[in-house]
């Protein structure tokens, strides 16, 4: 998310420049991937958590830090006008080697609600 982050940054200050650039800051979406699928990782605690759930409780001091640091950045992201997906990939998915005609099931909420925001995007811009 530290990197997502400063492309964002990038992003603002190359789109300033351009006509209509307040158009793209609209439709950034971020979607959380490569996301541990063992519960008990604080990773995949913030995900589930942010995208609808309350706020996570840990006796780990380390796993503590390591959630509240992704809430930061998360925070950052939405306020400059990232959406989030409420669809998540998880590690185990190989989104980036499996054929385009036949997803993993674990990688189906993500793929249709893509699917659903492109849509929404391209009907936006005709």
């Amino acid at each position: 998310m530290k990197r997502t982050l400063r492309m964002v940054s990038w992003l603002d200050g190359e789109v300033e420049t351009i006509e209509e650039g307040e158009r793209l800051r609209e439709n950034i979406y971020a979607v959380f991937n490569q996301v541990p699928y063992q519960e008990k990782q604080a990773e995949k605690r913030f995900v589930k958590s942010f995208l609808g759930g309350g706020e996570e409780k840990f006796s780990d001091p380390s796993l503590r830090k390591r959630y509240d640091t992704l809430l930061t950045y998360a925070r950052q992201l939405g306020s400059r006008g990232v959406k989030f997906m409420k669809a998540y990939i998880e590690q185990d998915s190989e989104i980036e080697r499996f054929p385009a005609t036949k997803f993993p099931e674990k990688a189906r909420g993500f793929v249709d609600e893509a699917a659903s925001v492109l849509s929404g995007v391209l009907a936006g811009s005709t």
